[in-house]
């Protein structure tokens, strides 16, 4: 939830133009997220942006690299689908279906 909490305000401070506070606080969300997937998404939408508008190069390299090594870590979706107990007991009527793109 703290993780969840800092990757909020690194947000709304990205959004508001204040790098440095975004960047911090997406650093601080990773610290708190622990072994959680949304480590991921932190580091990509949260430190690796706030770099970017840093100009920070090197740095958005480095963190980029990160999420790409770390996904063999995740199952993918349709392995986590197949795993999570509500995947299993839903009723056929009760999953959601995806449509192609028409």
């Amino acid at each position: 939830m703290q993780a969840r909490a800092r990757a909020t305000q690194s947000l709304i401070a990205f959004y508001t133009g204040d790098y440095h506070d975004a960047l911090a606080y997406a650093q601080d969300a990773l610290r708190r997220a622990g072994n959680s997937p949304h480590r991921i998404r932190l580091t990509i939408n949260g430190q690796a942006r706030a770099l970017a508008r840093l100009g920070d190069r090197y740095g958005v390299d480095k963190a980029l690299n990160h999420p790409f090594t770390a996904l063999s870590d995740y199952p993918s979706s349709s392995q986590a689908a197949r795993a999570s107990p509500s995947a299993r007991t839903a009723k056929p009527e009760q999953q959601q279906t995806r449509q192609p793109p028409t």
